[in-house]
């Protein structure tokens, strides 16, 4: 028994690691990303993966546990999230304020303070804040993916509710001010919680899943690298275009 809990507690403490490693990492592509868009690299646009990297691991790692208290665990998240943001907020509001007062307005002002940048415009300058909302968004989400998490255990039809909640989800498009990144965004975090599920199960859905995403995450890359030689300006470009939306989602899984 006692060398049974040695393992599980270095099996625990390898995992660990392994998380620190990508966030790390995730990380460092998130700060090269934002670089090289200062600077108009192109490369920034593949390091953005970075971003579904944390989403689909966030929504990975909270699939594998269970909320009891769920109101506790919204505040406590929210806390996390939103005291150093208001700190930041603060700070930086008194610095456009000093210098450059002409890129405030009331609405931007209050679309960033309420974190409602999903749907308005943000302050010119804190576009990088866009996270924030939607990690929030994640977070409100999730005890509702618990209760259907838990149904799925029961009867494996609930299945074709997570279908449909993606399904809505991809239907906010049609709301003009929502941005196409939160939406793949959100997504992946439901997948990435999901996914869970099945890596819990059989090695074989693992090693299968795992095969089929990144089959399609080659694929995608090969669409968005020959698309713009061959089919440029038509129709067929537009209508693909769509589908490049999700090549960072596959690459982050």
């Amino acid at each position: 028994i006692k060398q049974n809990a040695e393992n599980i507690k270095q099996k625990n403490v390898n995992r660990d690691i392994r998380i620190s490693i990508i966030r790390i990492l995730a990380t460092i592509g998130i700060v090269l990303c934002h670089i090289l868009q200062e600077y108009g690299n192109p490369l920034a646009n593949w390091l953005n993966v970075n971003v579904q990297i944390f989403l689909f691991m966030s929504g990975f790692l909270y699939g594998n546990k269970t909320i009891e208290n769920k109101i506790l665990w919204l505040k406590n998240r929210f806390i996390k999230i939103l005291v150093p943001y208001y700190i930041f907020f603060a700070i930086a509001l008194i610095a456009y304020i000093i210098l450059k007062r002409e890129l405030l307005s009331l609405s931007n002002i209050f679309t960033t303070f309420f974190c409602l940048q999903l749907f308005g415009k943000d302050i010119t300058g804190l576009g990088h804040l866009w996270f924030i909302p939607l990690i929030l968004l994640c977070y409100i989400i999730t005890p509702i993916l618990q209760v259907i998490r838990q149904k799925i255990s029961e009867n494996k039809k609930y299945w074709l509710l997570v279908l449909l909640i993606i399904l809505i989800v991809h239907c906010l498009i049609i709301i003009p001010t929502i941005n196409m990144r939160y939406i793949t965004s959100l997504v992946i975090y439901i997948i990435g919680y999901f996914i869970s599920l099945f890596y819990q199960k059989s090695k074989k859905i693992k090693r299968f899943s795992s095969i089929i995403i990144t089959i399609i995450a080659i694929l995608l890359v090969i669409l968005e690298i020959l698309m713009p030689i061959f089919i440029s300006n038509t129709i067929l470009y537009k209508i693909i275009s769509f589908a490049i939306y999700y090549r960072n989602l596959f690459l982050g899984i």
